[in-house]
């Protein structure tokens, strides 16, 4: 199977996104090593991410850090990638995906404080939250 893996927050200074990336693939791609694991960064990489042979890193540009530039990278440069290396499945652990791929997605979406005290965020961050989480028609 070819999984294609959001790493973009594995940076050299972890954060929260960046650690639970970290501990959970490290683990998967040591215990799956029959799967084809392509890490997508935004950036020039740290080695130490690529945890084993099975694992293919792609710097995909641009830097992915301002709400505009996260939509063209999911929407435009992700689906382009998914469809060159034959992705299987996109996993964004980092609670984004991209709008606009017929390739099956796991999201992880870690909080959802917008959607049920959103006081602390400004509104326009909410809004922009929201249109990635919409409610499934029934």
């Amino acid at each position: 199977m070819v999984i294609a893996v959001n790493t973009r927050f594995l940076l050299e200074e972890l954060e929260g996104y960046g650690y639970y990336i970290h501990e959970l693939f490290k683990v998967l791609v040591d215990k799956h090593p029959e799967h084809q694991f392509y890490f997508l960064f935004d950036r020039p990489y740290d080695k130490q991410y690529i945890y084993n042979s099975n694992v293919y890193p792609l710097v995909v540009s641009p830097p992915a850090r301002h709400p505009v530039l996260w939509k063209f990278w999911y929407d435009m440069r992700i689906p382009k990638i998914l469809n060159k290396i034959k992705a299987d499945v996109f996993i964004s652990p980092d609670g984004f995906c991209s709008l606009v791929t017929n390739i099956p997605q796991c999201m992880v979406i870690h909080d959802l404080g917008f959607l049920h005290l959103p006081n602390p965020y400004k509104s326009i961050h909410a809004r922009h939250l929201k249109s990635f989480y919409k409610k499934p028609r029934l």
